[in-house]
């Protein structure tokens, strides 16, 4: 069986890389630094997950949740970790209400992402085994 897939999203290289590396050690990991990229990817792939960074030049982590919200199959439904530093109550709300799953302010302690993504994908499997509807 293959490896769950995920996307991560990030204008900044070093914490892009920083997260991809070590998701890369137990999954298939595509990065790419902006809006646009993620939404190019995000048509052209099925990804299990997605890690988005909030705030981005161009087109920004709200812009991609709206356009996945309106995506068909498989990427509308796939869980979302958000990452930002601007971890502001108006930022969490928007996020939240954008249809995102979890949030995390950066500095992201790395063990806290990797279990969070670990969890999420097994959830994500359960549901897929039981025939039930995923729960995000």
């Amino acid at each position: 069986m293959a490896a769950p897939r995920i996307l991560v999203v990030d204008d900044d290289t070093d914490v892009r890389r920083v997260f991809a590396t070590v998701l890369r050690q137990r999954y298939e990991v595509v990065e790419v630094s902006g809006g646009a990229a993620a939404l190019d990817a995000l048509k052209e792939t099925a990804f299990q997950l997605l890690v988005l960074d909030l705030h981005m030049p161009n087109v920004d982590g709200f812009a991609v949740l709206e356009q996945l919200s309106k995506m068909g199959p498989p990427n509308q439904d796939i869980p979302v970790i958000m990452v930002t530093a601007d971890g502001t109550d108006s930022a969490r709300a928007r996020a939240q209400k954008s249809r995102g799953v979890y949030f995390l302010s950066k500095p992201v302690p790395i063990r806290v992402l990797a279990s969070l993504v670990d969890s999420t994908l097994e959830r994500l499997a359960e549901t897929r085994k039981s025939g039930s509807p995923p729960k995000h």
